[in-house]
């Protein structure tokens, strides 16, 4: 007699009190099982056999629930095997906020508003402090140098302390907006990605958001809170006039616009890839783009003329055109900026 058990790797969580997300550990994936789904999924404890998951979902007829046993296999509920080491996406998972975050709790709903509004009028109010108190900028500027010039061990820690703190804001703020539109969260991390060190948080759930305009709140929440501690520097820096103080906040303002200017990238999966494929509606947009290059490429090398004209008629009209253009154009420039990072990662180690 054949029991059905349900992995490891797979987590469950409630979903609209009847309905339960999945999260796969192994593909990193998160899915909403419905009210009978979930019900059958309960029964998959390693103690039934399908004439016991019968009888608990009456609902269902035999052959159904076979069928969604199978339909469940296929996508891994089952499957222990772990994914392939992939050298260039290398992760590891430190904690689940779903634990601590609950959506309708005060606290989240509290760091929700300071991320997402917070952010902007803290850059707001800090530039007008810092305009109104720095009366003669290149004096403030040339003592911040100055300070500089003799930084030591101790500074440096400091400094890769204020980076780790804002890198920690930025995915917190992922994070927290995910959880008050109630999407599971089921990992915060750290990561290598094409060899660049960075944190990560799994918000892969914002897919089931039918709101786009929640899905892109989520996205740009991070970026948002990095604009917020650029604001928090300027006034600390117009409010206490001291180089060393100076000195600190210019980091962090340098590091955040660099967090931000690497999160709005297209060319990486980060976060500004993400926003323009929520824009353009357009799921998994760079396999698109490179798996059309790669065909057109092909077929412009291939003597195969009947193929040939009916791909000229597929792009005869401007928006088949222009479609073509764009995955053409973006697959060349990403596969083109990958090796770059990579050389400007390794590079100065090297060296």
């Amino acid at each position: 007699m054949k029991l059905y058990q349900v992995g490891s790797h797979i987590e469950a969580y409630p979903h609209e009190e009847t309905k339960l997300n999945i999260y796969n550990r192994n593909t990193r994936k998160t899915f909403v099982l419905g009210e009978k789904e979930s019900k059958v999924f309960k029964c998959l404890n390693g103690a039934n056999s399908l004439e016991d998951i019968c009888k608990e979902c009456p609902f269902y007829s035999k052959e159904e629930i076979v069928k969604l046993v199978e339909a469940f296999e296929q996508i891994g509920l089952f499957e222990t095997r772990k994914n392939k080491f992939n050298p260039f996406k290398i992760k590891v998972r430190l904690f689940n906020p779903n634990r601590f975050m609950k959506e309708d709790s005060v606290i989240t709903k509290l760091f929700h508003y300071l991320s997402v509004i917070g952010g902007p009028l803290s850059l707001l109010v800090g530039i007008l402090l810092f305009r109104g108190n720095i009366s003669n900028p290149e004096t403030f500027l040339a003592g911040v140098m100055e300070e500089f010039s003799s930084v030591g061990i101790a500074d440096i820690i400091l400094f890769a302390v204020t980076a780790l703190v804002s890198l920690a804001l930025h995915e917190f703020a992922h994070m927290v907006t995910a959880r008050r539109y109630g999407v599971n969260v089921p990992e915060i991390g750290v990561m290598l990605y094409f060899l660049i060190p960075c944190a990560y948080t799994n918000i892969s759930g914002i897919n089931l958001l039918e709101s786009k305009g929640k899905r892109l709140t989520v996205l740009l929440s991070g970026s948002l809170t990095n604009l917020g501690i650029i604001g928090a520097c300027l006034a600390i820096s117009a409010l206490v006039p001291s180089p060393v103080v100076a000195m600190f906040t210019s980091v962090a303002i340098l590091f955040n616009l660099g967090a931000i200017f690497m999160n709005t990238m297209v060319l990486l999966k980060f976060d500004g890839y993400y926003i323009l494929e929520t824009i353009l509606d357009e799921p998994k947009f760079r396999e698109k783009a490179i798996s059309h290059m790669l065909g057109f490429v092909k077929l412009t090398f291939s003597k195969n003329k009947e193929a040939k004209r009916a791909f000229n008629g597929s792009i005869n009209d401007s928006s088949a055109f222009l479609l073509h253009a764009a995955y053409c154009f973006y697959a060349v420039l990403s596969l083109a900026y990958i090796p770059f990072v990579m050389l400007n990662t390794v590079v100065p180690f090297i060296i």
